[in-house]
């Protein structure tokens, strides 16, 4: 196992975490603009009116994509723990 080979491991990894966060993070922002627009045009200032929109946006988005998250995760796993011989040398 070499530094490149783990150069390689770790930028898989990572871009599997942000393929994984990034829709959420997406719906997250989304609603959040909106809220913000809808506040800047109505003047209404209140705090908990931009939170909760975009913790329930979010839940739903991970109740939604929660089965394709799942199955990013495992196909990373798998890799992973199926390779371990490929690993060791």
């Amino acid at each position: 196992m070499d530094t490149s080979f783990v150069i390689g491991l770790g930028k898989e990894f990572f871009a599997t975490a942000f393929l994984i966060v990034a829709p959420i993070v997406l719906v997250g922002l989304t609603v959040g603009m909106i809220v913000t627009v809808f506040q800047a045009v109505t003047q209404l200032n209140e705090a908990t009116l931009n939170f909760a929109p975009r913790i329930l946006a979010s839940a739903v988005a991970i109740i939604i994509l929660g089965p394709w998250m799942l199955q990013k995760i495992l196909n990373f796993t798998h890799q992973i723990l199926y390779n371990i011989p490929l690993y060791i040398k």
